[in-house]
């Protein structure tokens, strides 16, 4: 069984406290990304908006000069954040314990996809936004890149991304990973030029934690990857909010495309 998560049917930025329990059966290393024992959501909630009207005074005679900012939600994107724990569980068929250990620090990557098909994780390779990589994620627009995952999440209407959303996958992941991690058997490096983000941390932009990459599977699987850390200040400003893990998921909200969708949630512990 995979953990889903659906998403709020207020589909703008929703943000999604996850607490995930983790085991790992058996003493043997784990080789690919699996469902995690256990994963709890937590507290779910997007943007307070005001319906009332911003009070300006005006008098008669007067000229007033106004410097107008606003806030809106998106339209495009899911966010997730949370903690992990992990054990490696010596166990039978019916998943009875012999003996267990503990992994007080675990690291590793926890992974969203949008599809249920099976993931071919040793296949697992970086979007390419200009690219042609083969996949029937998108049906009849069968090439992975920035255009036909545009069109996908009805981020843009036209394969020539006049019309691309500012909330755009290449605006959002925008940065480039230059580090190294493990899935399964493959090995994702720097030179592979993986689309990143960094998610804030105290309500401030930054690019040294929390790194979640963008992938696929040459198959049917659209992956966001978030590099797990052990317990770093999240995004709320002022908040002893540790977590270790924060990360965007693409959700089409746009008009008409209201509903509530699903992904799958995996994890790889070392």
């Amino acid at each position: 069984m995979r953990f889903k998560i659906r998403k709020s049917v207020a589909k703008y930025l929703v943000v999604v406290a996850i607490l995930a329990i983790l085991t790992v059966s058996y003493v043997a290393a784990q080789t690919v990304p699996k469902p995690p024992t256990s994963l709890t959501v937590g507290t779910t909630g997007g943007r307070s908006e005001s319906t009332q009207g911003f009070q300006v005074p005006a008098q008669a005679g007067n000229v007033s000069a106004l410097v107008v900012s606003d806030t809106t939600k998106p339209k495009f994107w899911q966010g997730y954040f949370g903690n992990v724990t992990g054990t490696i569980a010596l166990q039978d068929v019916n998943n009875q314990t012999l003996f267990q250990w503990e992994l007080p620090n675990p690291a590793g990557e926890i992974y969203a996809v949008n599809t249920t098909s099976a993931v071919n994780w040793n296949n697992v390779t970086c979007v390419n936004f200009t690219g042609n990589a083969s996949g029937d994620a998108l049906g009849s627009r069968n090439m992975i890149n920035l255009s036909n995952l545009a069109i996908q999440y009805n981020m843009n209407t036209t394969v020539t991304l006049e019309n691309l959303s500012k909330e755009g996958l290449n605006y959002t992941f925008n940065t480039t990973f230059s580090g190294t991690f493990q899935t399964g058997t493959k090995a994702t490096v720097a030179s592979d030029n993986c689309p990143q983000v960094t998610t804030f941390v105290d309500g401030v932009y930054q690019t040294s934690t929390f790194k979640e990459v963008l992938m696929h599977d040459n198959k049917s699987a659209l992956i966001f990857v978030g590099l797990l850390e052990l317990n770093k200040n999240g995004y709320q400003s002022g908040a002893n909010d540790l977590s270790d893990f924060q990360m965007l998921v693409a959700e089409d909200g746009s008009s008409g495309h209201e509903a509530a969708s699903t992904y799958y949630f995996y994890v790889e512990l070392s």
